[in-house]
């Protein structure tokens, strides 16, 4: 056995701090007179309750505290009467017996003897009226100075016509905690009185009128070592699949007090389990219900064991949790980021990420790449994402070509397991872009000796109203018609060949030009037809001179 070293305690609590005890909803109480010596007869009713309770966890000068109302006061001279009060605690969540035992010892003051309180286990459980088992801790009591353990007050009520009073009792915290117990630990508790401290219940039990037939009948609803209502959450852990709910139910072990309680609800993740910000229970009730719903996402993952916590701001219950598991609906997937890129032809590298609904398996995964067009992006064949991770990077590498075309290109990836996806990439163009030909002449054929024909050209350019045009008409490689302005519609250009051409096929080219310098060459012919031969006409007629005369024609 230990005997506790005297050290410096708290004061008992005062009158508004002591937390009612209760069973079935309602205070602990019990008949006046049902008792002798009356020092040893418990009274209380629903207004006057029997017993309370506190706790204040201090390691070094806290304690657990109860009083219980009698119909006597139980102080002798220095300290209390020969007589003993027993606190039972069930820790097990069976009520019919109890694993702790609290007792008081009234040494009988005036004897000069110390009162005592001892803190005993039962092994593996105590009945009613057992006598005190294993003693744990004990202590013995100095009535005003440092171990102060008994104390004795009026109550307040008088059942019988005269004062009732308090025995109030404190222990220890470091007592219970040393057992492994602490503020929250839950359990039921009672309280009985004894003429023989040495034993268990044997004169007033709490809540009955004579002998109880089972502990049952004395004990408390479920609360904490420190007093605390008990919230019940029922089921503990719950599956529910995406896009579903199910229903917690919620039940305190004492009704709500004036005006409710509010317990505030979160969830550890959110983003998975979605839950109301509050449930509300109202003045005098003790059960609510609330839901939880999986939250739809896009990986394919099942969620386990996401806390859901409620609390209760104002410290009157516990806090209670549910454990959801989420069972996830989605088939696996991957996908591509970004969806969409653009790149510049023959630029650097661009970074594509895989992205799996879910780990890669032992091994990792494989997934394969290709593009549509080869000449204008290129990807690696394939990229593998390692075993456990669920995301890889793969390179793009825009190609150079000789045109002047922008283009799209589709970029998929592939895997038996998690399907496929597609990156569109545009591809911006990076040579010049040169004037179109659209129409050229007709030029047709001219006879010899004709020195002017006309033609006409027709061009566009994707950014330019008008070109420019130079023409070099009969292949002498001589610009003819230098600079000329070509609209974007067709334009009729006048070539003259000074002096003209003989028979034959002659060149007609020319280069259309933007204002960059981008050039587009075109070539035709013009064809020169050979003239008649003349015909010579001949007319003679005698002259008197002597000599003939004739016409040419």
């Amino acid at each position: 056995m230990w005997l506790a070293p005297a050290v410096a305690i708290a004061a008992f609590p005062d009158p508004t701090s002591w937390i009612v005890v209760n069973a079935n909803g309602v205070p602990l109480s019990d008949p006046t007179g049902d008792a002798n010596p009356t020092q040893l007869d418990i009274v209380g009713d629903t207004t006057y309750p029997s017993f309370y309770v506190y706790a204040d966890e201090n390691t070094s000068t806290g304690g657990f505290y109860f009083r219980v109302r009698l119909n006597t006061d139980p102080w002798k001279g220095a300290g209390m009467d020969q007589m003993g009060w027993a606190v039972m605690f069930d820790t097990d969540n069976d009520a019919s017996d109890f694993e702790l035992l609290l007792l008081t010892d009234g040494a009988t003051g005036a004897q000069l003897n110390p009162d005592r309180v001892s803190l005993h286990s039962c092994s593996p459980s105590c009945t009613i009226s057992q006598n005190a088992p294993n003693e744990l801790q004990s202590q013995n009591s100095s009535p005003g100075g440092s171990v102060e353990s008994l104390s004795s007050s009026a109550s307040g009520s008088n059942f019988d016509g005269d004062d009732d009073f308090f025995a109030s009792v404190r222990v220890p915290w470091s007592w219970f905690t040393d057992i492994g117990f602490n503020f929250n630990t839950i359990l039921r508790i009672s309280v009985c009185t004894n003429a023989n401290s040495s034993a268990g219940c044997q004169k007033d039990y709490i809540n009955f009128n004579g002998t109880p037939s089972s502990l049952a009948e004395m004990m408390s609803d479920l609360q904490t070592l420190g007093g605390l209502g008990v919230l019940t959450a029922t089921p503990g852990a719950v599956t529910v699949s995406e896009g579903n709910n199910t229903t917690i139910n919620l039940t305190l072990s004492r009704p709500a007090p004036i005006g409710g309680v509010t317990f505030n609800v979160s969830s550890a993740a959110p983003s998975k389990v979605t839950i109301p910000a509050t449930v509300f229970f109202a003045a005098g009730s003790t059960s609510a219900s609330m839901l939880v719903t999986g939250v739809e996402d896009f990986d394919s993952v099942n969620e386990t064991n996401i806390s859901v916590t409620l609390t209760d701001p104002t410290a009157n219950f516990t806090t209670a949790s549910v454990l959801v598991n989420v069972t996830d609906n989605d088939a696996p997937f991957l996908i591509l980021l970004p969806e969409v890129v653009t790149v510049s032809e023959g630029g650097s590298p661009t970074a594509i990420q895989v992205f799996l609904s879910e780990p890669a398996p032992i091994g990792g995964t494989s997934v394969t790449l290709s593009s549509d067009d080869p000449s204008a992006i290129t990807v690696p064949a394939s990229v593998t994402i390692a075993a456990a991770a669920t995301s890889a990077t793969f390179y793009l590498y825009p190609q150079e070509d000789v045109d002047d075309v922008d283009e799209v290109v589709t970029v998929t990836a592939s895997s038996a397991y998690f399907g496929s996806d597609n990156v569109v990439v545009n591809v911006n163009d990076n040579d010049a872009l040169e004037p179109t030909l659209i129409q050229i002449g007709p030029i047709g054929s001219i006879p010899e000796g004709q020195e002017t024909f006309s033609f006409y050209l027709a061009a566009t350019h994707p950014t330019q109203m008008s070109l420019n045009v130079d023409i070099d008409c009969d292949g002498s490689g001589t610009v003819d018609l230098l600079n000329q302005v070509l609209a974007v519609t067709a334009d009729t250009f006048n070539c003259t060949i000074m002096g003209g051409r003989d028979q034959g096929s002659y060149p007609v080219t020319g280069v259309i030009r933007d204002s960059g310098g981008a050039i587009t060459t075109f070539t035709s012919s013009l064809t020169v037809l050979n003239l008649a031969p003349s015909v010579l006409s001949v007319s003679a007629t005698p002259i008197d001179a002597g000599f003939n005369s004739f016409d040419v024609i």
